[in-house]
């Protein structure tokens, strides 16, 4: 008798389950789908040839910072250039007058 009971509670422990995983995939399906694709992406990221491309678009971007400091340099350097220029005009323009 006491083995029949237990497993009538059992089952009921068993329905009672299920009934409340039927109601969970509701709520985890989105969380379920999001890190599927995360993991996908992981695993694409693992490809030799995505590592490859990665490579290839950081060092674009690496190239590109590089290209605008040096343009910002030269930009500097002929503004200071000017600049020089500008005080040897006034300052031979001051000695021309002290003549």
């Amino acid at each position: 008798m006491d083995n029949v009971r237990r497993k009538e509670k059992m089952k009921g422990f068993d329905v009672s389950k299920t009934s409340k995983m039927d109601r969970q995939p509701a709520k985890t399906m989105p969380q379920a789908e999001g890190l599927l694709s995360k993991a996908m992406e992981q695993m694409d990221e693992e490809l030799d040839d995505v590592k490859h491309m990665n490579h290839l678009m950081l060092q674009s971007k690496v190239i590109t910072v590089r290209d605008k400091q040096i343009e910002e340099n030269r930009r500097l350097e002929d503004e200071w250039l000017e600049e020089q220029k500008r005080l040897d005009i006034m300052m031979e323009i001051e000695r021309l007058k002290g003549i």
